[in-house]
Formats: C-alpha cells, sequence, structure tokens
C-alpha cells in the first residue's frame, strides 16, 4: 500500500519540525515558546481567511465575466435574427401568417434582453417600415417602397438601439455620420434604379 502525502499532512509534518527544533535548540524560552506558537497561528488563521476571500472574489468575477460574455453573445445573435427576419418578411411579396409569427417571436426574444423603452422604439421603427410598403404592388405585382430613406433612418434606428444594448459603454451614433450616410445610400438606390430603368 502506498502512502500518498497531502499538503495538509506535509504542512502538519513542517510545523512539528519547526516547533522541535526551537525545543531542542532551546531558541525561546518556554514561556516565549507558547507566544510565538500562538502568533504564528493566529498569522496562519489570518492568512487562510484572507486567501479564501480573494479566492472568492476571483472565482465571482470570473463567473460573472463569462455570464456577461455569454450573454452578449446571445443578444448579438438574436439581433441579427431579429433584422434577418424583418428583411425576410418585408422581400416577400406577400407577408404570410407565418413569417408575421415568426417577426411576433423575434420580436419576444429581444424583449428578453432589452429595455421596455427601446422595445417600444423599435416596435414603432418596424411599424413605420411596414406602413411604408404599399398596399397597391405595381406592375409587376411587388410591393413598393413608398420612402427609402424613410427606411434606413428607421433601420439605423434599431441598429443604433441594438448598439446601446450590446455597448453600454460605447457613445451613441453621431446624427451627422448617420445622416449623410443615408443621403449615401438613398443616392446609390437612385443611381442603381436609374441605370436599371436604362438597361
Amino acid at each position: 500500500m502506498k502512502f500518498k502525502l497531502s499538503n495538509t499532512n506535509i504542512s502538519i509534518a513542517l510545523g512539528l519540525v519547526a516547533v522541535g527544533v526551537a525545543v531542542v535548540f532551546r531558541l525561546f524560552s518556554e514561556a516565549d515558546l507558547w507566544f510565538q506558537m500562538f502568533s504564528a497561528i493566529l498569522g496562519v488563521i489570518i492568512t487562510i481567511i484572507i486567501t479564501n476571500l480573494l479566492l472568492n472574489s476571483q472565482t465571482n468575477s470570473d463567473i460573472e465575466r463569462e455570464r456577461s460574455s455569454e450573454v452578449f453573445r446571445e443578444k448579438l445573435r438574436i439581433y441579427q435574427e431579429f433584422l434577418q427576419a424583418l428583411y425576410d418578411v418585408l422581400k416577400e411579396e406577400a407577408v404570410t401568417p407565418d413569417e408575421a409569427m415568426r417577426l411576433q417571436f423575434q420580436t419576444s426574444y429581444i424583449a428578453m434582453h432589452t429595455s421596455s423603452q427601446h422595445i417600444r422604439e423599435v416596435s414603432e421603427c418596424v411599424s413605420s417600415i411596414v406602413k411604408m410598403y404599399s398596399q397597391c404592388p405595381n406592375e409587376h405585382g411587388r410591393k413598393v417602397l413608398q420612402d427609402k430613406e424613410l427606411l434606413l433612418k428607421n433601420l439605423f434606428r434599431i441598429v443604433e438601439i441594438f448598439r446601446q444594448e450590446l455597448y453600454t459603454d460605447k457613445p451613441d451614433f453621431n446624427r451627422e455620420d448617420i445622416a449623410q450616410a443615408i443621403k449615401n445610400f438613398d443616392y446609390a438606390y437612385d443611381y442603381f434604379m436609374a441605370s436599371c430603368r436604362l438597361k
């Protein structure tokens, strides 16, 4: 049978050896020996308490960091899926009950990680986007986007809300930059549509 020494057994053995050396070589008087032993034991107890507190704090910090990281990844995934679901609903010629239900469920998913004020703002943007598509189809039977600039404004507002939920320590969008980006996209869209009509 093999004998395994644990750290506790080794520590006790070393402590007894130290006491034995102190007694044999008379490093302390008999009265001093008990005082020194009590001081050493008290020091060890204080060290153990402080070490345990630090380890518990570090463990809690690691758990919280891991949890925050997991929540961030989940929020990012849900927000991306919401935008994809919105796109899928809008690109179809007619919204099916299944697509409408999917968008409702995606909205409930973002509600798990988003403040109620932001949910209200997102719902207002989505409502505005859906209303922008005319009820009457064009000559090709497709829904027509009534105001593409308003579409971009609403999409950028949804993205800004999601960004605020994801990155609480980062500044908001610069309104001038966003306005210029919308103009750039608007110009590019008009140019593309004009090119298509010429063909």
